[in-house]
């Protein structure tokens, strides 16, 4: 935000009338990273203060009571959605990131019989026939 817009913006929104706008930059301290010591900035942030008319008073608005209107509902489902997400597990209770653990077992189980020789090993294409067949010995596609 620059100095129009906020000029622009109390005065569409509060109807206040603004003589001059003052605005600076305060740098972030530099920090360090506690175990490897690479130094890093904080984020910068910007200040504005205005000057207005002798006389002119400006009040907050109150804080509304009804959200309604802006679905507070939602937002709080959204939040609880965010928070489960921060925690890493998901809606239904599953770690993120890891395989479900009846997959697991399968897969466990297709490795054993794999190391017992019940099964033949086949590779994915020959498997699924995925179409990512490898070239024979004359450059040409295998006939499936």
């Amino acid at each position: 935000m620059n100095k129009l817009d906020l000029k622009d913006y109390l005065y569409n929104l509060y109807n206040v009338e603004t003589l001059h706008v003052r605005s600076y930059i305060i740098h972030g301290k530099v920090r360090r990273q506690p175990r490897t010591g690479v130094a890093y900035r904080m984020p910068q942030r910007k200040k504005m203060t205005i000057e207005m008319k002798p006389g002119d008073n400006f009040v907050w608005p109150d804080v509304l009571e009804d959200l309604g209107p802006w679905d507070k509902a939602l937002q709080e489902v959204r939040e609880e959605e965010r928070k489960e997400a921060r925690e890493g597990r998901s809606a239904q209770g599953q770690v993120l990131g890891n395989v479900p653990r009846d997959e697991r077992g399968a897969t466990r189980e297709q490795a054993r019989d794999l190391l017992e020789g019940k099964v033949r090993w086949r590779p994915g294409w020959e498997t699924y026939k995925t179409g990512t067949e490898p070239l024979g010995a004359d450059g040409l596609r295998p006939r499936v």
